[in-house]
């Protein structure tokens, strides 16, 4: 058995929520760079299209299944895979990055929506230590980047790594996280 499932030519990684944070915990205790995809049926499309990108999928540290559409498909290939939703991806990290005093930068989204989701991890997650927000790419300097650009950015992002994350250790595509973490403020 492969260690990942193959979903039109994208591996995604046989693990469920704990198991892919626990997975990132260690490689962050080890020191190791990890790049972690949380990948949709979009995504999925986008690499079929893109050879960059699903390149970048290829290469990726951990790639997990944000998406029914994604989970489906591994029913139909008798492959079940978990969903693991970036957004709870996120929620399940942030207390154990809370508890080691990370910093983390909050990088893209529509102006304003970072900025409310740090403010939002802030209120849950006492210690938890935010090294920035931005709506933009620039510069960063911090142990982990929650990232929710769109999908199109990907590519750019991964090929800029070694400029944009400067000693970052971990960088998570999240897509909508923020909003969804803002949003779940709004609510209360």
């Amino acid at each position: 058995m492969s260690a990942r499932v193959d979903v039109l030519g994208v591996g995604f990684d046989r693990v469920d929520l704990a198991g892919a944070a626990e997975r990132i915990l260690r490689r962050l205790d080890a020191g190791d760079r990890t790049f972690v995809i949380t990948a949709n049926p979009e995504f999925v499309m986008l690499t079929r299209q893109d050879a960059d990108v699903a390149q970048i999928a290829r290469d990726a540290d951990l790639v997990v299944a944000d998406g029914s559409g994604v989970v489906a498909a591994s029913r139909l290939l008798r492959d079940p895979l978990p969903r693991v939703p970036g957004r709870l991806l996120v929620d399940a990290l942030v207390p154990h990055l809370a508890q080691r005093r990370s910093r983390v930068f909050f990088l893209g989204a529509a102006p304003g929506v970072g900025e409310r989701a740090a403010a939002e991890v802030r209120r849950r997650a006492p210690g938890f230590v935010v090294a920035g927000v931005h709506a933009a790419v620039w510069r960063i300097s911090a142990v982990g980047v929650f990232l929710a650009l769109s999908v199109p950015a990907v590519a750019w992002v991964q090929e800029s790594a070694v400029l944009l994350l400067v000693g970052t250790l971990l960088l998570i595509l999240v897509g909508a996280a923020f909003w969804w973490m803002w949003r779940r403020e709004t609510r209360l």
